[in-house]
């Protein structure tokens, strides 16, 4: 069984493993430094870095599976077919660089507003924060909008559930909301109810689909 703890300093990590997490010893033990950061090109002459070789991402989320998907898929998208690829070398280190930027906006809303106390998230809260990200925050706190961003990677419930669990309210709401009859709100909170509900009851059973696992076997 593996074990992945992320500490902010050296010393935290030797006091957090030798207090254990369960009561199994450790053994094969190894401490990684995280670096986060992105290449000002990933693609450079004929080489393209892909995955971790491209960026290093916060091990918050763990998303580098993610960008490596992005990678590879932008990649075979603009794969050159002549050997004057200048054009495509440029689009790819664009689109790249973006997508990075905004998953990083992620990553970086959770230590912005982390309600947390200690010296560590205190420090997190003070550092500056990128612009887009700082629009979209006072975009969903001015009305509960998500602000559409280029080559966003999460979609706007991700952003709601993160600034929502974290303590962001909207001061307002759009305007056409109260023109929405609160009995019209019920009606439509019913309906999707009994759609979900509806949807769990046509699922079979745990011992059901075991049943069926062991009929199909035999």
């Amino acid at each position: 069984m593996s074990n992945g703890r992320i500490f902010c300093s050296k010393n935290a990590v030797f006091s957090g493993l030798s207090a254990g997490s369960s009561a199994v010893p450790l053994a094969d033990v190894s401490c990684q430094s995280v670096n986060p950061g992105v290449r000002r090109s990933v693609w450079e002459g004929n080489c393209v870095a892909v995955g971790a070789s491209a960026c290093r991402l916060d091990p918050l989320h763990d998303v580098d599976l993610h960008a490596l998907q992005l990678g590879i898929v932008h990649l075979l998208s603009l794969f050159p077919v002549t050997g004057q690829f200048a054009v495509e070398r440029a689009e790819y280190n664009r689109i790249m660089r973006s997508h990075y930027e905004r998953i990083r906006d992620f990553q970086c809303a959770f230590y912005a507003l982390a309600p947390f106390v200690g010296e560590f998230w205190q420090q997190a809260r003070v550092q500056l924060v990128p612009q887009l990200l700082a629009h979209k925050i006072a975009t969903f706190r001015a009305r509960g909008e998500i602000a559409p961003m280029e080559d966003e990677s999460f979609f706007s419930e991700s952003w709601q559930a993160i600034f929502t669990g974290l303590g962001i309210l909207p001061e307002s709401w759009p305007p056409t909301i109260d023109h929405i009859s609160p009995d019209r709100f019920k009606q439509e909170f019913r309906r999707t109810l009994d759609f979900i509900k509806g949807k769990v009851l046509e699922q079979p059973t745990h011992d059901g689909y075991l049943e069926s696992l062991c009929r199909s076997s035999a």
